[in-house]
């Protein structure tokens, strides 16, 4: 009974989940304020690196030219796909959008164009 509880303890508390950075780094979800994350993103400060230890493994990596684009899949279903995308040139991350499709519309928003 013991170990039951510590397990839903630890599934509870998202022990496996990805920690915040000391620059304010975290893995998004469905309840992000998706403006908020964008317009508090520290471009051109964070490394490749840090987003794969505090956003997590992504979904999706694109290189196109000198850029690279780290795909994070915050929802996918048949109505719906939320996603951030995070853009590297020379190892920093120098833009982040934020794509949000589905029945009701599209969103996309953009770091660059919130600051």
């Amino acid at each position: 009974m013991k170990i039951l509880l510590l397990l839903l303890t630890l599934v509870i508390t998202g022990c496996a989940s990805t920690s915040t950075s000391e620059k304010g780094i975290y893995r998004p979800t469905g309840w992000t304020n998706n403006e908020a994350y964008l317009k508090e993103f520290p471009l051109n400060i964070v490394t490749e690196q840090e987003v794969f230890d505090h956003v997590g493994i992504p979904d999706k990596i694109v290189t196109s030219g000198d850029r690279k684009y780290l795909t994070i899949e915050i929802m996918n279903t048949p109505s719906q796909t939320m996603n951030y995308i995070y853009e590297i040139q020379k190892g920093v991350v120098t833009n982040v959008l934020y794509s949000n499709t589905g029945n009701l519309g599209d969103l996309r928003l953009s770091a660059k164009n919130l600051k």
